[in-house]
């Protein structure tokens, strides 16, 4: 994500639980919304991350 707005996408989330009648799509939108907030940093573009990459990782991405 570019712009790294996790509070928007936590406000999308919301916004589609709200609108939700099934308790079912509820509780997944939930599990996807706490999956994605605990990897939030590792969805991040790795070249900006600014860890070591090993050299034979490096062009796997390009």
């Amino acid at each position: 994500m570019k712009n790294k707005d996790q509070s928007g996408f936590n406000m999308v989330i919301d916004s589609l639980m709200a609108q939700d009648d099934g308790q079912f799509q509820r509780e997944k939108l939930q599990e996807f919304q706490k999956l994605i907030n605990n990897v939030w940093e590792g969805i991040t573009d790795w070249r900006k991350r600014n860890k070591f990459v090993p050299k034979e990782a490096r062009g796997l991405a390009d």
